[in-house]
């Protein structure tokens, strides 16, 4: 999870906010993360006076790709010889 502070009035969450916290998820070790929001807060979060904004994102790895057949498990292939 990356959190965020930023100024809710003049930054464009994903435009802006959101490739900065794509890069914080890769350096917390979770490269090539899909974002998803979890929770925006503006009160009582420890951000600084002109970035009052906080905002939450989970980084969800990417799904692994799915593995390639082995070679000569072709079924159009021809039968063994016994």
């Amino acid at each position: 999870m990356v959190s965020l502070c930023y100024a809710p009035l003049v930054t464009d969450r994903a435009r802006e906010i959101a490739p900065v916290a794509r890069d914080a998820c890769a350096a917390a070790g979770v490269a090539d993360a899909t974002l998803q929001y979890w929770e925006k807060s503006l009160i009582l979060n420890d951000c600084p006076l002109l970035k009052k904004g906080r905002i939450a994102y989970f980084c969800l790895p990417a799904a692994p790709a799915a593995p390639a057949a082995p070679a000569g498990d072709d079924e159009s292939g021809p039968e063994d010889a016994d």
